[in-house]
C-alpha cells in the first residue's frame, strides 16, 4: 500500500511541475508513466535493493540524463 501510495504522489508531483508548459493530454501521459515509473522504483528498492533508495537514484539519474538530452536536441 505504501508503495502504491508514493507512486501517486510521485506521478503527480511530476505532472505538477509541467503543468504550466505543457498541454493538459500530455500532462495526464506524464502522470500516468510517473506514476509506473514511481511503483516500479519503489518495487526495486524495496524486493531487488533490499531497502535501499540507490536503485531508485541511479535509474532517476539516468532518466533526467535522457530526457534532458532529448530536450537539448530537440527530440522531445
Amino acid at each position: 500500500m505504501g508503495n502504491f501510495i508514493q507512486s501517486i504522489l510521485f506521478g503527480l508531483l511530476h505532472g505538477m511541475i509541467l503543468f504550466p508548459i505543457l498541454n493538459p493530454s500530455f500532462i495526464i501521459l506524464v502522470i500516468l508513466f510517473s506514476t509506473l515509473a514511481g511503483w516500479i522504483m519503489g518495487y526495486i528498492n524495496e524486493y531487488l535493493g533490499n531497502g535501499s533508495i540507490v536503485p531508485s537514484w541511479i535509474i532517476h539519474s539516468l532518466m533526467n540524463i535522457c530526457s534532458s538530452l532529448l530536450i537539448a536536441f530537440n527530440l522531445l
